[in-house]
């Protein structure tokens, strides 16, 4: 007798982090395409078959450097024309297989068993790791649980195929060391490729435990011989592993194309659009590893030259500007020009502030430090704007090779928990979250949430530090002011009319006129939009109070 059961769905996993008002969305995972099969035969036990066509966990952090940690596939901000075809060839990420599957006492038998993974991408920086180690502390007991003792596996053939993952990690210095262990020990490095051969065992006769430990040990082994790749790849060496490789590539797509072209017999037109191909690859190639490795050499000069300045406050204004990307070179060069400028300021200002901030903190030993610390910064501070502008303005050139975003999208924006109360993902309120984060280069992220009010033309983003209005259709900022400006707000039919306070310049008094916004006048719950929005403003301003007390 034999039947069989199967499934064929999409899975999706968001995970929650925090507690109370904190709780927010950490991680989002997604596989398309999940197909399980498995049938069940008396005499020669169970087959079971698992794939899964793709595959991608998104970081939800708004202050992450990466949007996606793993994801199937190589996401590299340029690719050969080989691995474009061989990506576009495969239809499944991940095959797993077994046949003849059975479990007697203290004996699993099974006749083949077959893992397959195709390449993987992992992009992580030290915001991640942080978050992954605080969500690994709270599993308590993970990973103690132990299969019975004494289990055999009796297996005639295991084959797992050919693996290659490219790892890019950057530490942005966001973490310190009491909140992640040695994180001041783990450099940058950029699209490193680990690539793992297959694996065969056959006629294993073993316990459990042995076998695991043989297949660990093999690919530990392996992981050693593949670290001189890692220490190639280091930011602060360039990544020649990567320059050589984008380079490489291009020089074969220059000669394969028009080969591939003349072997498949192709038109005069064809074999001349294959050379252009090709010679568009190299060039592509040489424009982008160049420019990556100069970003990579002059970024991590400047980094640890700022290190010097032992000012915090400066470091981290430092690593925020940072996070901006120019996608022109002259973008670049005028964000950097801004980095030179800053540092300067910075280096200026703090021969006179250090000293006193010295003073007051430790007396005449600050004082001694505060000086000390002035004196550094004068020189550090505007050196490290020099490199800054130099990262800048080829980070800018590189852009221009390659979209900065191309390399990982979400799968969908991040899920908003208003207050931390855990609610069905709403794609309009997470719409209006993903405006109000990227408006301005990320300018307001990171600010508390009050709310989100979706008008006709566009949606009211209320903070405690600001409101804000965007168009619905291009989620661009048309106005915005903060709680303090607020004179009072009214009512009239189905409009809402927000007055200001007046502002006084010398001996003249400016009053703002009013902003209207038309409310949803056909919505049978108007009256309720009314009361969620007087919440919105008397909790962005306690003293406020509606115009007409009557609603």
């Amino acid at each position: 007798n034999t039947w069989g059961v199967g499934f064929v769905g999409d899975m999706e996993i968001s995970y929650i982090a925090g507690d109370g008002l904190e709780r927010r969305e950490s991680f989002y995972h997604t596989a398309r395409n999940v197909r399980v099969q498995g049938t069940v035969d008396s005499t020669h036990g169970y087959n079971i078959a698992v794939s899964v066509g793709s595959f991608q966990i998104d970081n939800s952090n708004p202050k992450a450097e990466f949007k996606v940690v793993l994801c199937s596939g190589h996401t590299a901000a340029i690719l050969s024309a080989q691995e474009q075809r061989e990506q576009s060839t495969i239809e499944d990420f991940f095959k797993m297989s077994f046949t003849g599957l059975k479990a007697t006492q203290n004996v699993i038998k099974c006749e083949t068993a077959v893992l397959a993974i195709r390449e993987l991408t992992l992009t992580v920086d030290d915001v991640f790791a942080y978050e992954l180690f605080n969500i690994i502390k709270t599993w308590k007991g993970f990973g103690q649980a132990t299969p019975p003792q004494h289990t055999v596996l009796s297996l005639k053939s295991l084959d797992v195929h050919p693996m290659k993952f490219y790892v890019t990690f950057e530490n942005g210095n966001v973490v310190t060391e009491e909140q992640l262990p040695l994180v001041s020990l783990m450099k940058s490095v950029s699209d490193v490729p680990v690539s793992y051969p297959a694996l065969c065992l056959a006629n294993v006769f073993s316990p459990m435990e042995d076998v695991a430990k043989l297949v660990l040990m093999q690919y530990k082994t392996m992981s050693w011989a593949l670290m001189y790749r890692t220490l190639l790849s280091l930011e602060f060496l360039g990544n020649p592993v990567g320059l050589l490789g984008n380079v490489g590539d291009g020089i074969a797509d220059l000669f394969y194309e028009p080969v591939a072209a003349f072997r498949n017999e192709g038109t005069v037109a064809e074999v001349a659009g294959s050379i252009g191909r090709g010679a568009g690859s190299l060039a592509g190639g040489v424009a982008y590893g160049v420019t990556n490795t100069a970003t990579g050499i002059t970024g991590s000069l400047g980094k640890s030259v700022a290190e010097l300045s032992f000012d915090d406050e400066y470091l981290r204004r430092r690593r925020q500007q940072g996070k901006e990307k120019p996608r022109t070179f002259g973008e670049g060069v005028l964000d950097g020009a801004n980095s030179l400028a800053s540092g300067i300021g910075e280096g200026i200002k703090g021969v006179i502030n250090k000293p006193v901030e010295g003073v007051k903190e430790g007396g005449l030993g600050g004082l001694i430090t505060g000086v000390g610390k002035g004196l550094v910064g004068v020189v550090v501070k505007p050196a490290a704007g020099v490199l800054d502008l130099a990262t800048k303005a080829t980070e800018g050139m590189k852009n221009m090779v390659v979209d900065p975003d191309a390399q990982g999208k979400r799968a969908r924006h991040t899920r908003v928990l208003l207050k931390g109360v855990l609610a069905p993902y709403d794609p309009s309120m997470a719409a209006m979250y993903h405006a109000h984060q990227t408006c301005k280069r990320g300018k307001y992220r990171g600010e508390k949430l009050v709310g989100f009010f979706p008008a006709p033309n566009y949606f009211l983003v209320f903070t405690l530090t600001r409101l804000v209005a965007y168009s619905v259709t291009e989620g661009e900022k048309l106005w915005g002011t903060k709680p303090r400006k607020l004179s009072r707000f009214s009512f009239q039919n189905a409009t809402l009319c927000i007055e200001f306070l007046p502002v006084s310049t010398g001996p003249f008094t400016n009053t703002k006129p009013p902003r209207k916004v038309p409310l949803p006048s056909r919505d049978l719950a108007l009256q309720n939009h009314k009361a969620l929005l007087t919440s919105f403003f008397t909790e962005i301003k306690p003293e406020l109070r509606p115009k007409n007390a009557r609603l």
